[in-house]
Protein backbone atom coordinates (compact mmCIF):
# COMPACT_ATOMS: atom_id res chain seq x y z
CA UNK A 1 0.00 0.00 0.00
CA UNK A 2 2.74 2.11 0.93
CA UNK A 3 4.54 1.40 -2.65
CA UNK A 4 1.41 2.37 -4.39
CA UNK A 5 1.28 5.83 -3.02
CA UNK A 6 4.49 6.33 -3.30
CA UNK A 7 4.50 5.80 -6.97
CA UNK A 8 1.37 7.61 -7.15
CA UNK A 9 2.70 10.58 -5.44
CA UNK A 10 6.21 10.42 -7.94
CA UNK A 11 3.74 10.07 -10.92
CA UNK A 12 1.75 13.34 -10.06
CA UNK A 13 5.22 15.07 -9.24
CA UNK A 14 6.88 14.30 -12.56
CA UNK A 15 3.85 15.19 -14.58
CA UNK A 16 3.48 18.84 -12.84
CA UNK A 17 7.58 18.83 -13.61
CA UNK A 18 7.37 17.66 -17.11
CA UNK A 19 4.47 20.11 -17.78
CA UNK A 20 6.54 22.98 -16.24
CA UNK A 21 9.37 22.48 -18.11
CA UNK A 22 7.55 22.06 -21.55
CA UNK A 23 6.14 25.26 -21.03
CA UNK A 24 9.60 26.87 -20.35
CA UNK A 25 10.80 25.12 -23.67
CA UNK A 26 7.67 26.81 -25.63
CA UNK A 27 7.89 30.03 -24.30
CA UNK A 28 11.69 30.15 -25.13
CA UNK A 29 11.13 28.72 -28.71
CA UNK A 30 8.08 31.73 -29.48
CA UNK A 31 10.34 34.16 -28.03
CA UNK A 32 13.31 33.05 -30.48
CA UNK A 33 11.16 32.83 -33.51
CA UNK A 34 9.42 36.33 -32.08
CA UNK A 35 12.72 37.79 -32.74
CA UNK A 36 13.38 36.38 -35.56
CA UNK A 37 10.33 38.20 -37.08
CA UNK A 38 11.28 41.09 -35.23
CA UNK A 39 14.88 41.03 -36.99
CA UNK A 40 13.82 40.84 -40.56
CA UNK A 41 11.10 43.89 -39.72
CA UNK A 42 14.21 45.97 -38.49
CA UNK A 43 16.15 45.40 -41.64
CA UNK A 44 13.56 45.87 -43.77
CA UNK A 45 12.44 49.94 -41.92
CA UNK A 46 16.87 50.29 -42.16
CA UNK A 47 16.98 49.27 -45.66
CA UNK A 48 14.27 51.46 -46.50
CA UNK A 49 15.37 54.35 -44.38
CA UNK A 50 19.75 54.08 -45.51
CA UNK A 51 19.17 52.53 -49.00
CA UNK A 52 15.88 53.40 -51.04
CA UNK A 53 14.40 55.98 -49.71
CA UNK A 54 17.57 58.13 -50.37
CA UNK A 55 18.05 56.43 -53.86
CA UNK A 56 14.20 57.60 -54.68
CA UNK A 57 14.22 60.71 -52.86
CA UNK A 58 17.24 61.93 -54.64
CA UNK A 59 16.14 60.40 -58.40
CA UNK A 60 12.66 61.74 -57.96
CA UNK A 61 13.51 65.41 -56.23
CA UNK A 62 12.42 67.04 -59.63
CA UNK A 63 9.28 65.28 -60.36
CA UNK A 64 7.41 65.27 -57.29
CA UNK A 65 6.16 68.08 -55.76
CA UNK A 66 6.79 68.20 -51.83
CA UNK A 67 3.81 67.61 -50.33
CA UNK A 68 3.44 64.12 -52.48
CA UNK A 69 3.41 60.86 -50.46
CA UNK A 70 3.25 57.74 -51.93
CA UNK A 71 3.47 54.83 -49.10
CA UNK A 72 4.82 52.04 -51.18
CA UNK A 73 7.95 53.66 -51.37
CA UNK A 74 8.28 56.62 -48.89
CA UNK A 75 7.04 54.31 -45.88
CA UNK A 76 8.88 51.09 -44.40
CA UNK A 77 6.28 50.94 -41.96
CA UNK A 78 3.96 50.33 -44.98
CA UNK A 79 6.28 48.19 -46.57
CA UNK A 80 7.02 45.62 -42.92
CA UNK A 81 2.73 45.64 -42.93
CA UNK A 82 2.58 44.72 -46.26
CA UNK A 83 5.61 42.24 -46.06
CA UNK A 84 3.66 40.51 -43.24
CA UNK A 85 0.58 39.79 -45.11
CA UNK A 86 2.42 37.96 -47.56
CA UNK A 87 4.13 36.00 -44.22
CA UNK A 88 0.83 35.21 -43.01
CA UNK A 89 -0.55 33.97 -46.89
CA UNK A 90 2.14 31.42 -46.28
CA UNK A 91 0.70 29.63 -43.44
CA UNK A 92 1.83 30.88 -40.84
CA UNK A 93 -1.29 32.06 -38.69
CA UNK A 94 0.48 31.42 -35.29
CA UNK A 95 2.61 34.95 -34.86
CA UNK A 96 0.69 38.64 -34.78
CA UNK A 97 2.72 41.16 -34.90
CA UNK A 98 1.62 44.89 -34.44
CA UNK A 99 3.94 48.07 -35.61
CA UNK A 100 3.83 51.41 -34.12
CA UNK A 101 5.12 54.56 -34.83
CA UNK A 102 5.98 57.52 -32.64
CA UNK A 103 5.16 61.09 -34.15
CA UNK A 104 3.49 59.31 -36.82
CA UNK A 105 1.69 61.26 -40.09
CA UNK A 106 -1.49 59.49 -40.48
Amino acid sequence: MVMRLVFLIAGVLLVFVVTHYMRQQALKEAKVRARIIIDQNLATHTYFSHNLKLALFALTAPYRRKEYFDPTWMSSTYAVRESFKYFKSLGTQDYYYKECAINAQS
